[in-house]
């Protein structure tokens, strides 16, 4: 337990998460718009929205040695995301010396390597640094406050850029940002460690994780996920550059769109965990899939910001029903162990299905002179591929899996695929009784 009362814990983790919500509104969100003021292409513009993440899924799995060589977790913690704001740094200063977008590419893997190696470690160390009875209202409270933070974040970078209209704009913004979760980082350092902060783990190694859980008859629900996500980011990754360069959005109409987009998904994930407790988890993981399926198709026809926001609504609802039903159904029947196994091994298939993606959207946006029909026929095709994981659904969801009540992390804001979260608390039925444990992703 803390060595501090826990109002203050309480208060200094709030900050905390209200800190880090802001840079990923102002920060990270803006960097394929970033891109593009930068004067590179519209391919690098998608380009930079998947591969750092794909970098970042990689190297997290590293993290567990970062643990142990710092001897404890609160360090590495405030080391990586020390380094998270490094990272925004060196994107400023990018945009500041006009490096090339090679630079950018690596900045942005930097981000999302320091984020995604953090985030179990921290989940570990604060959970046993708050009292047992008060882990659910911790999280719900956090959780709307990160929610919140993050709109503002949204909201203060869309302002900014519109004001100024410069790519030296970003430069200030990406400043900003990295001051946030350096005063983010500062706020972590100040919280005290657990008890059992020098308590490691056993390695089991990853590919030693893939192995088991193939054993595991999950080669359906693996496939249907890259398949998904493969048919996904054929379009998503370009949505940017269309709305931006296309449709010639301002930057507070994109701002708008990304607080509809994240609006939507972030409410949706509360009102959906009740209506699966009621109708159960495969409505939600069918819902999500068929209602994901036509959105690239429809963003085709649409040329305002209101109609846009009418789609990124529906996009969040379907994203959220689809993400909630599919993590529910995975780490049914699994031990508190056995899940964070699953975790680590969905976090690179959806990384490795989404560069799938990528590459072949590539061959629709890949020109000098790129004309509206081009994003069509790839937005269009990849309605079309999308058909495919909603046949591999009979065999996916032919049975019901249990309700479970689950807390998120906001690790960015990407339109056409909505919000990036990762699951931080899974609280089944008999955690209510008191008969099992609560369960947190950490980095076994």
């Amino acid at each position: 337990m803390s060595s501090i009362p826990y109002h203050l814990q309480k208060k200094l983790s709030y900050t905390d998460g209200a800190l880090y919500s802001l840079m990923v509104g102002m920060g990270e969100t803006y960097v394929a718009a970033y891109v593009l003021a930068a004067g590179f292409s519209e391919l690098s513009s998608g380009v930079v929205t998947v591969l750092p993440m794909f970098i970042g899924a990689v190297l997290q799995l590293f993290a567990n040695y970062a643990v142990e060589y710092f001897k404890s977790r609160k360090r590495w913690v405030v080391m990586a995301t020390s380094m998270q704001a490094t990272s925004l740094v060196l994107l400023a200063l990018s945009s500041l010396l006009h490096w090339p977008v090679y630079a950018v590419y690596a900045f942005v893997g930097l981000y999302w390597a320091s984020g995604m190696a953090a985030g179990p470690s921290w989940n570990v160390w604060i959970t046993n640094t708050i009292p047992k009875e008060k882990t659910i209202e911790f999280f719900a409270g956090r959780s709307r406050v990160c929610t919140t933070a993050t709109l503002v974040g949204i909201f203060l970078g869309g302002i900014w850029l519109q004001v100024f209209k410069t790519s030296e704009a970003f430069s200030a913004l990406f400043f900003m940002a990295a001051t946030v979760r350096f005063m983010s980082s500062y706020t972590l350092s100040m919280q005290p460690r657990a008890q059992n902060d020098k308590k490691y783990f056993e390695h089991t190694g990853f590919l030693k994780n893939i192995k088991w859980a193939f054993q595991k008859d999950n080669f359906s629900i693996f496939a249907f996920i890259f398949f998904l996500q493969s048919s996904v980011y054929v379009a998503s990754p370009f949505f940017n550059p269309f709305i931006i360069k296309k449709l010639e959005f301002s930057y507070i109409e994109l701002m708008y769109v990304l607080c509809i987009s994240t609006l939507s998904k972030t409410l949706s994930f509360t009102y959906l965990q009740d209506l699966a407790r009621k109708n159960g988890v495969r409505a939600l993981l069918v819902f999500g899939t068929i209602g994901i399926m036509p959105l690239p198709f429809l963003w085709s026809f649409i040329d305002t910001s209101h109609g846009m926001a009418a789609a990124m609504f529906l996009n969040g609802v379907s994203w959220a029903s689809y993400e909630l039903g599919l993590l529910l159904t995975i780490l049914d029947g699994h031990t508190d162990q056995e899940r964070n196994k699953m975790l680590s091994v969905l976090n690179l298939l959806n990384a490795s299905g989404q560069m799938t993606g990528l590459a072949i959207g590539s061959l629709f946006i890949n020109l000098s002179h790129l004309e509206l029909s081009d994003y069509q026929h790839a937005f269009w095709f990849s309605s079309i591929l999308r058909v495919l994981p909603i046949l591999m659904l009979f065999v996916v969801a032919k049975k019901e899996v249990k309700s479970a009540h689950m807390y998120f992390r906001i690790m960015g804001v990407h339109l056409g695929g909505g919000l990036i979260v990762k699951p931080m608390l899974y609280m089944n039925e008999k955690i209510k009784k008191g008969t099992d444990q609560i369960i947190h992703w950490g980095e076994k």
